[in-house]
């Protein structure tokens, strides 16, 4: 199966999962990994899907933002919105990771905003503020200026760079923008002021585990999880789906897809909301 025919089946298992997964779509051994919750088989992600079902008064609208497709991997970046029983419109972000074999789907790992999904379905459905989305697709052109590989080590440097504790500047535009789960987008100047507030709470430079790469053009999507030591002597252990969109051979627009929830939790003796102030 070439490119765009993978492209296409994983925009078409993504986009038409209101009407479930066919098993004869995907591969035996299929699975779907949902962050902050593990791994499924494809009946256990078929079961938790009819459950979501009861909590909808109607299908969910999708806007996608951008793929990344690449060999057997395409990334898709979408935002959903669905009328819930409760009156009000669930409005998450996501970023899912399509693998395939032979040309067939077989494994999913949906990366989406933990936090607000756990608020919104609290207690029987209070009310909280609506997901902020991110930016718009930036429409710029690919300049080139780089390789496809060559982006890809620029873009491995930069999380490995922040998960030290340090700002790639040498990596990004001046007029670069960094979107975070529900805190929204930041400048440069604010990255700075951020990662500096991180460093009060790390107890050192901190690692990343790299579980793939996807890179399209422009885009390259990176799936890890960080290891970072803390002050109280805790490993902070989040996963994470980052989107880097270059500007020639510097990094313009930053995505990055982390489990919000994990992080708040993490966080919360420490006034987490006060890191992103």
């Amino acid at each position: 199966m070439t490119g765009t025919e993978n492209r296409e089946t994983a925009l078409k298992l993504i986009l038409g999962l209101a009407d479930g997964v066919d098993a004869a779509s995907v591969t035996p051994d299929f699975t779907w990994w949902v962050q902050g919750r593990g791994e499924k088989t494809l009946a256990e992600f078929s079961e938790a899907l009819a459950a979501s079902a009861s909590q909808r008064t109607g299908l969910p609208r999708y806007g996608v933002r951008g793929v990344t497709s690449e060999g057997d991997r395409v990334a898709i970046e979408l935002e959903g919105l669905t009328p819930l029983t409760v009156g009000r419109l669930y409005n998450n972000t996501y970023h899912f990771l399509v693998a395939f074999r032979d040309g067939v789907p077989c494994r999913v790992r949906e990366y989406y905003n933990t936090a607000y999904a756990a608020d919104t379905f609290a207690g029987g459905g209070v009310v909280v503020a609506v997901n902020q989305p991110h930016d718009e697709e930036d429409a710029e052109p690919d300049i080139g200026g780089a390789t496809l590989e060559e982006r890809k080590a620029l873009a491995l440097k930069l999380i490995e760079t922040t998960a030290a504790g340090g700002v790639p500047t040498d990596l990004v535009t001046p007029d670069v923008v960094w979107w975070v789960p529900g805190r929204g987008s930041m400048s440069l100047a604010v990255i700075q002021e951020v990662v500096s507030k991180f460093g009060k709470v790390w107890g050192g430079p901190g690692k990343i585990d790299l579980i793939g790469v996807t890179a399209e053009g422009p885009r390259v999507a990176l799936e890890y999880e960080s290891r970072i030591p803390l002050a109280d002597g805790r490993i902070y252990n989040n996963s994470y789906h980052l989107l880097a969109k270059f500007r020639g051979d510097k990094i313009r627009q930053i995505r990055e897809y982390n489990d919000s929830r994990y992080y708040r939790d993490t966080f919360s003796g420490v006034a987490a909301g006060q890191l992103y102030e």
